[in-house]
């Protein structure tokens, strides 16, 4: 199994999330937009599965889905995409990719599906603010760490709060500091 090199403000952000877990079962993880949210989801699916862990990722876009879908083909790891034209999905997988829409139909439909959600012990999402993706915690187990990432912590109006979903928020490196490094453009 390969493994993701980090940047040194990622792997800083990974000891944080770690640290996180060791407290809190929902952690919000703030990085700002460039700031490579994708590599540290991927990296820490990677680490999980090593240790023989079931993980589940969501996004809510489809070109997202794809994009880690071919991160882990790139590495050479078996995971499987769960899209709207996905016909059967495979409940034993170390790792499936998902649409968050996709895999929520599918979950209200399918015991299967909502047996493979509770085995996992990581959910982690992209655009974790967004409510699209409110729904997993009805479906997940007591134990299992969901962790997700935006560069936008922030909710109005009548959706759920994000303080109900998740305990904690870890705060990654400023955007003024990674234009200084020059990992990101002004």
């Amino acid at each position: 199994m390969s493994d993701i090199v980090l940047r040194p403000y990622q792997e800083r952000l990974m000891g944080c999330i770690r640290t996180a877990m060791r407290s809190y079962r929902h952690i919000a993880v703030r990085l700002q937009q460039g700031g490579g949210k994708s590599y540290l989801i991927a990296a820490m699916a990677l680490r999980s599965m090593g240790n023989g862990h079931r993980v589940l990722i969501l996004s809510h876009r489809r070109q997202i889905t794809k994009q880690s879908h071919n991160l882990f083909t790139d590495l050479g790891i078996e995971t499987q995409i769960i899209t709207a034209n996905t016909k059967s999905i495979d409940t034993s997988a170390q790792c499936n990719i998902a649409m968050s829409q996709t895999l929520m139909s599918r979950a209200n439909k399918m015991e299967s599906v909502r047996d493979m959600i509770r085995s996992c012990y990581v959910v982690l999402i992209d655009e974790g603010h967004l409510q699209w993706n409110d729904w997993i915690f009805d479906f997940i187990d007591e134990r299992t760490y969901v962790i997700g990432f935006s560069g936008t912590w922030s909710r109005s109006g009548k959706q759920k709060q994000l303080g109900l979903l998740y305990d904690t928020i870890v705060p990654g490196t400023p955007a003024s500091e990674l234009i200084d490094m020059g990992f990101i453009v002004h």
